[in-house]
């Protein structure tokens, strides 16, 4: 048993998942760039440079998969959640999940940032004065001006401005 174990910790992760679940239509819940055919790749490139910007590397999010989604995360009474990242524990690795309608605009302005930043500095408690930094924030959103295709203007006018990236 034991030898079974570790070889599932050392045969090492895959690299990082990106994949979309739409739920059951919703009028107006829909976001045009769930259905880019790059999200993938965009997204990919997106979390990367977000882990970098947190202080960690890109590898930090080898065996993790993102899934970004047309509803909300979880409800508890009037407690929405928005997004979440959960760890695999021993094997590492694990899951973000994401509500798309955290930007209208573009995968780089959604929570994704945010939780990102779970997963690189493991704060579960928002106690990394990070959290609440705008200077932060407008760094992360520079940083991902890098990554943002040159055509998606919509997408850079968001970034450039003071609501930048949802957090």
């Amino acid at each position: 048993m034991a030898a079974a174990v570790l070889a599932l910790v050392g045969c090492g992760h895959g690299p990082l998942a990106v994949r979309r679940a739409a739920n059951a239509p919703v009028p107006g819940a829909r976001y045009r760039w769930l259905d880019e055919p790059d999200l993938a790749e965009r997204a990919s490139a997106a979390a990367k440079v977000m882990a970098q910007v947190w202080g960690g590397r890109a590898g930090d999010l080898e065996g993790w998969t993102i899934t970004f989604r047309d509803r909300v995360i979880a409800r508890d009474g009037k407690v929405v959640t928005v997004g979440r990242a959960t760890r695999v524990p021993v094997l590492g690795g694990g899951h973000i999940e994401i509500w798309a309608g955290t930007s209208k605009v573009c995968l780089e302005a959604t929570d994704l940032a945010h939780e990102v930043g779970h997963v690189v500095i493991r704060d579960g408690g928002h106690e990394d004065l990070r959290w609440l930094d705008p200077g932060f924030w407008d760094r992360m959103a520079e940083a991902l001006q890098d990554v943002v295709p040159l055509d998606d203007h919509s997408c850079r006018r968001q970034l450039a401005s003071g609501k930048g990236i949802w957090h």
